[in-house]
């Protein structure tokens, strides 16, 4: 069966607007325009509470980067040389999506469509269908700020400069050397 040109055309500009709606999380804050992005809050004069939330096309590991530049960026505005991640986690929400198919068992007199109609109605009958699951990821660390080089045992420490040069690309940011 050939389609006219037209309703080709439609259907391709429907898919193509469909795949531009999965793309990943970006570097963004988060806001009232959009719940995805990093947020970040003030505990103390060096500790900070970073946190990163994905939609559902972000990877964990996007998430992880994300959260982690997002922890470097904060300490290079705050011009510290230095961050710990004191502690850090990742949440996972799971929801399922699917399609049912109602599929009906009968026998004799209830076989007929009239009672398989009104059995419908009343609730009864098995249903298959196909689910899957769609996983959502939040990254939330807590990050303390340091001018010299952190001792050692609080946490894992990281060179602000390192970690922003070597994210970068991985998070889709021009670096600031190119």
């Amino acid at each position: 069966m050939r389609f006219p040109l037209p309703s080709r055309l439609a259907a391709a500009a429907g898919l193509a607007l469909l795949a531009g709606c999965a793309q990943p999380t970006p570097y963004t804050q988060a806001g009232p325009s959009s719940a995805y992005g990093y947020a970040d809050e003030q505990v103390d004069s060096r500790t900070y509470r970073v946190s990163f939330a994905g939609n559902r096309s972000t990877p964990r590991e996007q998430v992880e980067r994300l959260l982690l530049y997002r922890a470097a960026k904060l300490a290079e505005e705050k011009q510290a040389p230095h961050f710990l991640l004191l502690d850090k986690e990742i949440e996972r929400e799971t929801r399922y999506y699917g399609t049912a198919f109602p599929r009906y068992v009968g026998f004799g007199a209830f076989h007929h469509r009239y009672y398989r109609n009104r059995l419908r109605y009343a609730g009864i009958g098995a249903t298959t269908g196909f689910l899957r699951p769609s996983h959502r990821y939040d990254g939330h660390a807590t990050v303390r700020l340091f001018e010299a080089p952190p001792p050692a045992g609080l946490g894992v420490p990281y060179e602000t400069a390192d970690v922003l040069r070597t994210l970068a690309p991985a998070v889709g940011v021009p670096s600031a050397e190119n």
